[in-house]
């Protein structure tokens, strides 16, 4: 697939507002992804090349999905959640985890909702 037609998916996924409405803003930008496409219970989501398998696993413990991870170049990716999330001076609140393993507490999922 070329480069520009992985910005057009992600330009076109960018403005699908009931898609976007799926992760909320401080997840997508936290976690570097953007959501491509929902088939039933599976959603594929952009994310960056080395996305943390623990943070997908958390991702689908928010969403109540299952997920399907595709890498885009990372650039183009936070070009893209701006674009989908932060088009005027929308800032995000990040929740402040204290324990570093908080990609392993069952709470955090909860947090992140």
């Amino acid at each position: 697939m070329s480069d520009t037609q992985r910005k057009a998916i992600l330009e076109a996924a960018a403005k699908d507002r009931e898609l976007v409405g799926m992760i909320p803003p401080v997840v997508a930008a936290g976690f570097g992804v953007l959501p491509l496409r929902r088939l039933g219970d599976v959603l594929t989501v952009a994310c960056l090349p080395r996305a943390s398998r623990r943070a997908l696993r958390v991702l689908r413990d928010v969403l109540g999905l299952e997920i399907v991870a595709t890498p885009f170049e990372g650039r183009s990716l936070h070009e893209a959640i701006r674009a989908a999330y932060f088009t005027g001076d929308e800032t995000v609140n990040f929740p402040t985890f204290r324990d570093p393993d908080f990609l392993a507490d069952p709470r955090s999922a909860e947090a992140l909702r």
